[in-house]
């Protein structure tokens, strides 16, 4: 079936052939403010016209590129006036900034940024990591990788669009990240002298007492109530997950950290309530300085 494309104006001047034999009736004017590749390409002497000439379709000059049509339908209508166009996959936006780079066009490329930092990145950070490492795009590579800590390592090879030499750099990281996340969750038992704002698994967890509580006649000598984390059971099984997902997004998931309060809290209420001080102000903080642990101290040398 043939890419249907606009690209069919009669008053177009040349004529862009793709590899899979699909014409593309474009302007010389346009493409050459789009990309200084087209532009010395137009500014080349034209051949003269021939009865079986295959240079020429209707009068115009034919450029037969390397592209398949559906990379150059894209790439063309990043340079005309008019929406961009969508991508249904990472391998077709590949195919295109691949393009945009042999062409110059930078439009493409800071368009195509935008794009590997958005939805992209949530589906398949190894992908976008794959992409940006091609592409040599540095900080789109960076976060990638930090976002890929979240998702399960595949095997090698499963990602065709990832180079093997970025995605053996990609898991030599990703291993120092677990033995830092691993360091990380021991150092935070014992408490560190003169560091304010840092969490330590040994605090307690405060949180006042309910209105159900009181009117059962719970109610304690004090309007605070306090419990202890379970300091041992919560750092085991923060580093059994932090090996498979190094990352504080990763603490934040740890459901098992609610089990570790006390659990001879007699109003349902205070137990809710417990739990939500846990997750709304423990752990985002301990997740924060986890992150912040790997940035500091686990580079991503890439090189390039």
């Amino acid at each position: 079936m043939r890419l249907e494309h606009p690209f069919t104006k009669p008053s177009a001047d040349a004529i862009i052939r793709s590899c899979d034999n699909v014409d593309f009736r474009v302007h010389r004017a346009i493409l050459s403010e789009a990309s200084p590749v087209f532009e010395a390409m137009f500014s080349l002497p034209r051949p003269q016209l021939s009865a079986d000439d295959q240079e020429h379709r209707d009068g115009l000059p034919v450029i037969t590129m390397t592209e398949t049509a559906a990379t150059l339908d894209a790439v063309l209508r990043f340079c005309y006036p008019m929406p961009d166009p969508d991508f249904a996959s990472i391998d077709a936006l590949a195919e295109v900034l691949e393009a945009a780079r042999k062409y110059a066009i930078d439009v493409i490329l800071a368009h195509a940024v935008r794009l590997l930092r958005g939805s992209f990145l949530d589906e398949n950070p190894f992908a976008v990591f794959g992409v940006a490492y091609r592409m040599q795009m540095k900080e789109v590579a960076m976060l990638a990788a930090r976002e890929s800590l979240k998702k399960k390592m595949p095997e090698a090879g499963v990602l065709p669009v990832v180079p093997a030499a970025a995605f053996a750099a990609l898991v030599r990281w990703r291993a120092r990240c677990v033995t830092t996340a691993i360091k990380f969750m021991h150092g935070r038992t014992d408490p560190i002298p003169d560091l304010e704002d840092v969490w330590y698994v040994w605090e307690g967890v405060q949180w006042e007492l309910c209105t159900s509580c009181k009117n059962l006649h719970y109610e304690q000598n004090t309007e605070i109530h306090q419990d202890a984390l379970l300091q041992s059971d919560f750092v085991e099984d923060a580093i059994a997950a932090l090996a498979e997902h190094p990352c504080g997004a990763t603490l934040m998931r740890c459901k098992t950290v609610a089990l570790k309060v006390i659990p001879d809290l007699p109003c349902v209420g205070c137990q809710k309530e417990a739990v939500l001080t846990l997750h709304d102000d423990i752990l985002p903080g301990l997740s924060e300085a986890l992150d912040l642990t790997l940035e500091e101290t686990v580079p991503l040398n890439l090189d390039f």
